[in-house]
């Protein structure tokens, strides 16, 4: 695998996910082919800045809010998978992740983009918060000498 959708959809079939939160959405570059190759029910995609054109599908909720304020519209345990890849400082990764995290439901996943040691604010937040953290490096993302990855926690 080369890109990090290629193993968000394979985390989505294998577990059979239908509640999908996306943090940091941009230009859909994630969100398009999950949409397209997974069976989802609902696709919540939460950007301060949405680029809704760029896909169109009835399953997306657009949340154009702050991560963290974001949040408090889910009830805990409610979303399948959220997947973080908005700002990429040390706290905003960790305000992120600890708002998002009680919403994940028992069996589900907590997981963001861009874990490699150049991205400091995303490694090291993610380090400290969840030290069984696991890690899947991306061939086809460079992130200095390395490469970047996805990194996941069950919820």
């Amino acid at each position: 695998m080369n890109y990090r959708w290629e193993f968000l959809i394979k985390i989505i079939r294998d577990n059979q996910f239908k509640i999908i939160v996306e943090v940091g959405v941009l230009k859909g570059l994630t969100m398009i082919p999950i949409l397209k190759q997974c069976d989802i029910s609902k696709y919540y995609a939460i950007d301060i800045v949405a680029q809704k054109n760029c896909c169109k599908d009835n399953r997306i909720t657009w949340i154009e809010k702050p991560s963290v304020e974001a949040a408090k519209e889910f009830e805990d345990k409610s979303v399948d998978m959220v997947f973080i890849d908005a700002n990429h400082s040390y706290p905003s990764v960790k305000a992120d992740s600890i708002a998002w995290q009680p919403k994940v439901k028992d069996g589900g996943i907590l997981c963001g983009h861009d874990y490699c040691s150049a991205e400091k604010g995303v490694y090291r937040a993610v380090n400290e918060l969840f030290p069984n953290v696991q890690f899947k490096e991306m061939r086809g993302e460079p992130c200095g000498k390395q490469f970047r990855g996805v990194w996941w926690v069950n919820g």
